[in-house]
């Protein structure tokens, strides 16, 4: 299993991401939300009230799953 945390920014929005492996449920993204919200800690400007879960595997892709969590961030 694989974590990352990175960020991401165009000038339509700039997103905060948390990559896991494996298969993801709503716990899974919960959890990987919540360890991100962490890593960030108080000072990172994010929307932390709402977060984005993306699977990027079809259901029967056994091994190598990608998945990640978004946050919004925000203007300093």
């Amino acid at each position: 299993m694989f974590k990352t945390d990175y960020s991401y920014s165009n000038n339509e929005a700039a997103v905060i991401t948390c990559l896991f492996g494996g298969f993801a449920g709503e716990s899974e993204y919960r959890a990987e939300a919540s360890r991100l919200t962490r890593t960030l800690g108080e000072t990172t400007p994010f929307q932390r009230k709402q977060y984005f879960c993306c699977s990027y595997d079809p259901p029967l892709k056994p091994y190598g799953r990608r998945n990640e969590v978004w946050f919004l961030q925000e203007d300093p």
